[in-house]
């Protein structure tokens, strides 16, 4: 899986946004082929992210313990 962040996808959704198929993001330049292939990027970006965060928030597994007297 890969690791997006949040501000890859505000830049992705600000392009998006301004209706142009280009991003700059930390130097580098990529140009999509349509906004329609953005939007399904920043949608696949989202879920990542939001699993990515859901598994860190996750509380650890824990086993009940019963005692008998």
């Amino acid at each position: 899986m890969s690791t997006f962040t949040q501000t890859q996808i505000d830049a992705l959704t600000n392009a998006i946004a301004q209706g142009v198929t280009e991003v700059v993001h930390n130097g580098k330049r990529v140009r999509y082929a349509s906004i329609e292939v953005m939007l399904s990027l920043r949608d696949r970006m989202m879920r990542e992210l939001e699993q990515q965060t859901a598994d860190v928030e996750r509380p650890l597994a824990h086993r009940s313990v019963f005692f008998r007297s």
